[in-house]
C-alpha cells in the first residue's frame, strides 16, 4: 500500500522577500544619499545635514520597529535556538534580542539623528559655517573601512577630529583642504582641496 503525505488545510506561512528588504536598505543607506548630495543646484551645505538626519532617524525608527513589532521574526527557521531542547530559554533570548534592537534604535536616533536634525535646522536658519584650513594628518575610513560612507580626518592646524559623511572623493593625507563646519560641531558640510 502506498502512503501519501498528509496535506495540511492550514494557511501556509506568509513568506517575506528578505532579499528585497536587504536591497532596499543598501539602496537607502549607501546609494541614495550619494545621489541626493550630488544633485545639481542643491548646496551641499544644506543637503548633507538634512540627508544625514533623514537616514539616521529612519534607521533608528527601523531598529525600534523591528524590536517592538510582535510579528517580526527574530529567529530564522534554521536558528540553533529553534531546536526542541531550547524551548525553555527561547522566549528569554527573543526578548533580549528585541531589547537590543530597541536600544540600538534609540542610540542611533539620539546620538546621530537628533544632532544632524539640529544641524540642518541651524543651516536652514542661516547659520554660516566656519572655514577651517589645514593639512590632513590622518584619515580613517569609518564603516568597515568604507571611506565613501564616513571619513574621520585630523588636521595639522588643530588636533580635533572632523567627520564627513557620503563623499565619493577621499580626503588624502598630506594635502591641504578647506573644511566648512558648523560652529561647535565636527560635521564637515563641504570641503575644497587647496593643494
Amino acid at each position: 500500500m502506498v502512503r501519501y503525505p498528509a496535506m495540511s488545510m492550514d494557511k501556509p506561512e506568509p513568506t517575506t522577500n528578505r532579499n528585497g528588504v536587504r536591497w532596499l536598505i543598501v539602496l537607502s543607506v549607501f546609494i541614495l544619499p550619494h545621489i541626493l548630495i550630488s544633485l545639481p543646484g542643491v548646496s551641499r551645505l544644506q543637503s548633507r545635514p538634512l540627508i544625514l538626519s533623514a537616514v539616521f532617524i529612519s534607521m533608528g525608527i527601523g531598529f525600534c520597529s523591528y524590536g517592538l513589532n510582535p510579528r517580526s521574526r527574530i529567529l530564522g527557521p534554521t536558528a540553533l535556538l529553534n531546536q526542541p531542547q531550547y524551548d525553555a530559554v527561547r522566549p528569554r533570548w527573543v526578548i533580549v534580542i528585541r531589547l537590543l534592537s530597541v536600544v540600538t534604535g534609540v542610540v542611533i536616533f539620539g546620538n546621530f539623528g537628533i544632532p544632524f536634525a539640529t544641524a540642518s535646522v541651524r543651516v536652514a536658519r542661516g547659520q554660516k559655517p566656519v572655514e577651517i584650513t589645514g593639512t590632513i594628518v590622518r584619515n580613517r575610513g569609518g564603516v568597515f573601512g568604507a571611506s565613501f560612507v564616513l571619513q574621520s580626518v585630523t588636521l595639522s592646524s588643530n588636533s580635533h577630529q572632523y567627520q564627513i559623511f557620503y563623499s565619493l572623493a577621499p580626503l588624502r593625507v598630506g594635502e591641504t583642504y578647506e573644511l566648512e563646519v558648523l560652529p561647535n560641531s565636527d560635521l564637515v558640510l563641504d570641503f575644497h582641496r587647496l593643494s
